[in-house]
């Protein structure tokens, strides 16, 4: 019983380890300003609709690392809170026009800002590494 047990910790260290710098980086991608978003992202991908798409995600992988005691819930909060405020958006929000001027994509960067601060990391250009350029 003991290996098992063991082995779940094991697990949850390497989620641990694949999944923290996926979130940091997608909560930089969402600090960052609109060109710098743009950029980070393949030509391919739409960043209006996939900036919020990579947030929702890192919540749900922030939620299980907090679940697990590695991270406190006021970092899992804030990345929580940039997902909710996402899901607020009107349809409209998702344009590039709208990413590069929007009061509302302004409020995002911000709480991606104050995320970041929670989670004791600068901001640094994003390194989206896992997406192929």
């Amino acid at each position: 019983m003991k290996n098992h047990i063991k082995q779940n910790n094991n697990d949850d260290f390497m989620y641990f380890q694949l999944t923290y710098p996926k979130i940091i980086e997608t909560i930089r991608l969402s600090a960052s300003p609109a060109d710098i978003q743009i950029r980070a992202l393949p030509k391919d991908e739409y960043p209006p609709e996939e900036i919020p798409y990579l947030i929702e995600n890192a919540s749900l992988m922030a939620e299980q690392l907090y679940k697990n005691k590695f991270i406190s819930e006021n970092e899992f909060m804030s990345i929580k809170k940039i997902d909710q405020t996402f899901e607020s958006f009107d349809k409209s929000e998702y344009t590039l026009e709208k990413l590069k001027e929007s009061a509302n994509w302004d409020y995002i960067r911000d709480l991606s800002t104050k995320s970041l601060q929670f989670f004791s990391v600068g901001y640094a250009c994003p390194n989206i590494y896992w997406y192929r350029h």
